[in-house]
């Protein structure tokens, strides 16, 4: 009997101190709030809304051309921009208007999720093809690229459902704070951790694949002959030397093609094992925040949480999200080029035939002499 009273009275202790945390989390979105003045609020909404025309635009270019949508590697760069795009429109908006919403900690988890879960299976993806490139060849195809993609989104969604089923539990709080510590760790340090290793030996094995394409194609420079040698020593008569001359030729021909392939092959994985090194980089910047936030809240220490760190993680998503854009556009040579021709280009030419236009339609100023009457 004292046991069964002595169980009531923790849930109701935990009843209240969850009714407290509750409140102190809304008390403390409002001071946020209050604390952030007009004038950085318009900058940080300025700033999202440019990384979300960025983000709009390119993934408006990616859907249009079935060369790039079909791409693999491309299917990975459409969720990690549609990520940024609900940063930048959703959750950066949400910190502007309405920080106390009880949805806008759940979305912005969400959003960051599901771009980490992208970000770990496109380093994967990267790993296979640079060090694996049989398996790579054979297992990896555009549907399951596709089916992966689209996992993330459904992981995401039910982790952030699930703090539903325990919200009108009696020790809601403490449910709450292991959540929070399974999350931590299996979706934000776990994944970290594993990209930052790929990445690592992705970079040792292509410094390999580089020295042993500078091997063979000293190998094959060798194999060659030169024009000053003969093929066979010497030539009976005028046909066996132009024959001699057109074998040279074919095996300087096919040589140079191997060298180009050897050389280029290991530069292009290496410009686009960076691109996804860069942005991950930089995405791991913007989370640091969020990561100390969470911890705080698990270890019940909220108090120990930094002053100006909530307004900091919301300027370094809303400056990753142009930092994402910015690096796909320059880095992905394809994607570059169809920006260009499909947006930027067409662009210039409607605002040269709008100022074209209203240059016309200007009244033209004649000056009349006045009539003298004779």
């Amino acid at each position: 009997m004292a046991s069964n009273i002595r169980m009531l009275s923790i849930i109701k202790m935990g009843t209240k101190n969850y009714s407290t945390f509750t409140n102190m989390t809304n008390l403390t979105s409002a001071k946020i709030y209050e604390e952030t003045g007009t004038h950085e609020k318009i900058l940080i909404q300025t700033i999202a809304t440019i990384g979300s025309i960025q983000c709009g635009m390119q993934l408006v270019t990616i859907l249009t051309c079935p060369a790039l949508r079909k791409k693999i590697t491309y299917v990975y760069v459409i969720n990690l921009l549609l990520a940024q795009l609900l940063l930048s429109t959703v959750t950066v908006p949400m910190y502007c208007f309405a920080p106390h919403h009880i949805l806008y900690p759940y979305i912005t988890a969400l959003t960051i999720i599901a771009y980490i879960l992208n970000l770990c299976t496109v380093s994967y993806e990267r790993y296979l093809a640079i060090c694996q490139p049989y398996f790579y060849a054979e297992r990896i195809s555009y549907s399951r690229a596709l089916k992966t993609s689209i996992g993330c989104w459904i992981i995401a969604t039910i982790m952030q459902i699930l703090p539903i089923f325990w919200e009108d539990h009696p020790a809601a709080i403490l449910i709450h704070r292991i959540y929070l510590g399974i999350t931590l760790i299996l979706f934000f340090i776990v994944p970290l951790l594993m990209i930052w290793l790929v990445y690592g030996y992705i970079s040792y094995e292509i410094y390999h694949l580089s020295k042993k394409s500078k091997l063979l194609t000293q190998f094959s420079i060798e194999l060659v002959p030169t024009a000053e040698t003969p093929l066979n020593g010497h030539h009976k008569d005028k046909e066996d030397s132009i024959k001699g001359q057109r074998k040279k030729s074919y095996l300087s021909t096919i040589s140079t093609r191997f060298r180009r392939k050897s050389i280029t092959k290991p530069r292009q994985e290496i410009s686009l094992a960076m691109v996804f090194i860069t942005a991950a980089i930089a995405s791991n910047i913007a989370w640091v925040p969020v990561i100390l936030m969470v911890f705080l809240q698990v270890i019940d220490r909220t108090d120990l949480e930094p002053r100006n760190i909530s307004k900091i993680h919301i300027y370094l998503l809303a400056i990753n999200a142009n930092i994402d854009p910015l690096i796909y556009g320059l880095f992905l040579k394809p994607l570059r080029k169809r920006l260009i021709n499909f947006i930027i280009i067409p662009t210039f030419k409607i605002i040269r035939k709008g100022l074209a236009r209203s240059q016309q339609e200007k009244p033209r100023t004649t000056s009349h002499s006045p009539a003298v009457n004779v």
